[in-house]
């Protein structure tokens, strides 16, 4: 994968989008591990007195398109309990 300085891969070298527009990840690993580069580069940009953002928190299996997604939220709502 090409990673610059800051920990940051290229999308298209991920495994694609899913048709809500979201990156999918192939398994939570990777997904796991797209999370730490966000920290990474997260904790590079404060250093250089920078904003991001990129918030993801955690990942969750999408039920459209059977891939990991990542989100900012931090806890998982079903339907009925947003309603």
């Amino acid at each position: 994968m090409n990673k610059n300085r800051k920990g940051y891969v290229e999308i298209s070298k991920l495994k694609g989008r899913c048709s809500s527009g979201k990156i999918r990840y192939r398994d939570k690993l990777q997904a796991v591990s797209a999370l730490h580069r966000i920290e990474t580069a997260r904790k590079f940009d404060q250093e250089d007195g920078l904003e991001t953002k990129r918030t993801e928190k955690r990942t969750y299996k999408c039920p459209e398109c059977a891939g990991i997604h990542l989100t900012s939220l931090t806890k998982w709502y079903s339907a009925k309990e947003a309603a």
